[in-house]
């Protein structure tokens, strides 16, 4: 029904008189309440959860991500290690991707570009784009309760490393990864 042919507003919609008033004003003060989170949800982030390679999970916490993009074609750069997978346009600047699979020593299985996904993420003054084989989503997890970094051949510094959540998701601490020298460009 078109109202404004008929001369009725939107607001002669609203029911009227002193009992509909009171129900209205009584919702409102319940919806500017602020929404309590459950207690269990306190201690709570967000991860962006991935796999590298055939079967390994993998996950970046938000507080370094800025977006994903899907995997366009990359110009790869000479004289790089072969960690840097290349450069994209991003926006109308160069983003240096990482392959996370060369730079842990993931035994490399055939890439699906479909699946591919180049993760942006910042941390310590560095923003690079991430090369991942398949993005799952997002998760919750709770900073206390992850298990500590265990040995591994393709990661070979512990502190890239946050924590392991439920026993299967690797977290990474990029501050430390990207601060890592081997990623570091220098000038000679």
């Amino acid at each position: 029904m078109n109202t404004e042919r008929s001369g009725n507003t939107h607001s002669s919609l609203l029911p009227t008189g002193v009992d509909a008033a009171r129900v209205m004003q009584q919702r409102a003060r319940q919806l500017a309440q602020p929404v309590a989170r459950p207690a269990a949800d306190l201690d709570r982030d967000l991860y962006i959860r991935f796999r590298l390679g055939a079967v390994e999970e993998y996950g970046i916490p938000y507080r370094w991500l800025e977006e994903i993009l899907y995997l366009s074609p990359l110009a790869r750069v000479p004289g790089v290690p072969a960690f840097v997978a290349g450069v994209m346009n991003r926006r109308g600047e160069l983003l240096t991707v990482l392959d996370l699979r060369r730079l842990f020593g993931i035994a490399a299985a055939a890439r699906d570009s479909d699946d591919s996904a180049v993760i942006v993420a910042s941390a310590g003054g560095m923003t690079v784009g991430l090369l991942v084989d398949h993005v799952f989503g997002n998760a919750p997890y709770d900073p206390g309760r992850l298990h500590a970094p265990l040995p591994s051949e393709g990661i070979g510094n512990s502190t890239f490393v946050e924590g392991i959540d439920g026993g299967r998701v690797t977290l990474l601490n990029l501050d430390a990864l990207l601060a890592d020298p081997a990623l570091q460009v220098t000038r000679e």
